[in-house]
């Protein structure tokens, strides 16, 4: 299962998760880019339960994002419900720093994240089997991953002796679908979750995106949820349970039954 960016429009990912869930469909390898590395990293890295992850989502508001951004970037936070929450999810994403990508707790097998290296100009992707990015903390990689430019700062990490500068996966792909079938992961087929993001509509038109698609779109499962990102996310709470719902509705019974064919029979 791979998972897109898409900033608070991220909540429909757990929607997505929850059918999967209630259809008993198992995921062997779960990968995500900035909004998705952080739901992928807390189902797999965790092992959290859903209903703790949804109601940390629904309470995450834009407010208490921005409440966020300034307690990363070192400044004083006001105290109040913000700061609350804002150590809340500090206190979340320490719990990610402890676990490696070889050292998952969750349900799923193996750990992708997808970030973007301001050192070297390009992609960083960590995940499990890998023997240079295996054995690196899920919640420093994630960190990275979910730091959007200008809002949050970017997460400094030592890999093979050489200094890294992550950032927003986002800026890579939005849908880091690429990397599910590549060595190490090697995945036969996946079912990608596609937000809505100015990235995605890029990458629809990159030349090795289009014949990449081509190649696999056998065994390629490919489900956009319908979100209004801007509408709900001014409407606090509510708008952000929206976002869920429309995830669950992403994923309909035509494709539950697809996905239930392939875990019996991988496609070619």
């Amino acid at each position: 299962m791979v998972l897109s960016s898409g900033g608070v429009a991220g909540i429909a990912h757990l929607g997505i998760l929850e059918r999967l869930e209630q259809a008993r469909i198992r995921i062997h390898v779960l990968i995500g880019s900035s909004a998705g590395a952080l739901v992928a990293a807390y189902y797999a890295a965790l092992g959290d339960p859903l209903p703790r992850l949804i109601e940390d989502a629904a309470a995450t508001t834009p407010l208490r994002l921005g409440a966020m951004a300034l307690h990363l970037w070192g400044l004083k936070v006001p105290d109040g419900a913000a700061r609350a929450h804002c150590l809340h999810l500090t206190a979340r994403l320490a719990a990610l720093d402890d676990v490696t990508f070889d050292t998952l707790r969750g349900p799923v097998g193996a750990l992708g994240v997808l970030a973007f290296d301001w050192k070297s100009m390009g992609p960083l992707f960590a995940c499990t089997g890998s023997a240079e990015t295996g054995c690196l903390s899920v919640g420093h990689v994630v960190r990275g991953s979910a730091s959007v430019p200008l809002i949050f700062p970017p997460k400094r990490l030592e890999l093979a002796g050489r200094q890294c500068w992550l950032s927003d996966g986002g800026l890579v792909r939005s849908l880091p679908l690429e990397w599910a079938f590549a060595p190490p992961l090697s995945a036969t087929h996946a079912l990608a979750v596609q937000l809505p993001t100015f990235r995605a509509g890029i990458d629809r038109w990159l030349p090795a995106r289009r014949r990449f698609v081509a190649e696999n779109a056998h065994r390629v499962l490919a489900v956009t949820p319908r979100v209004r990102k801007l509408r709900n996310a001014l409407r606090g709470r509510s708008g952000l349970e929206e976002i869920f719902r429309a995830g669950r509705e992403a994923l309909d019974e035509a494709s539950l039954e697809a996905l239930r064919r392939w875990q019996e029979q991988p496609p070619r």
